[in-house]
């Protein structure tokens, strides 16, 4: 169901944003990393909040030290932009 592929990614978003638990970040990186290996979000509108999203996670300046989110968001970034086929 691509509604609810979609949805996975909005919840995804919203764990991972001001998350203050480098664990629970670690998690949520690591479960985007996962997912987007299997597909990408289908909505235009998803797909462009999530690369967003992603592409302002790819600074390494904005690290905290106990995770490196830019390394995860760099994973991720590639996936996105990819042609949806593959």
């Amino acid at each position: 169901n691509n509604q609810l592929g979609d949805e996975i990614y909005v919840q995804i978003i919203k764990q991972l944003t001001d998350n203050p638990s480098p664990a629970s970040l670690r998690k949520g990186w690591e479960l985007l990393s996962i997912l987007l290996f299997f597909f990408v979000p289908v909505s235009p509108q998803v797909h462009s909040n999530v690369l967003r999203f992603v592409e302002a996670s790819s600074d390494p300046l904005l690290d905290c030290p106990e995770i490196s989110s830019s390394r995860y968001a760099k994973h991720c970034l590639k996936r996105l932009q990819l042609p949806i086929n593959c």
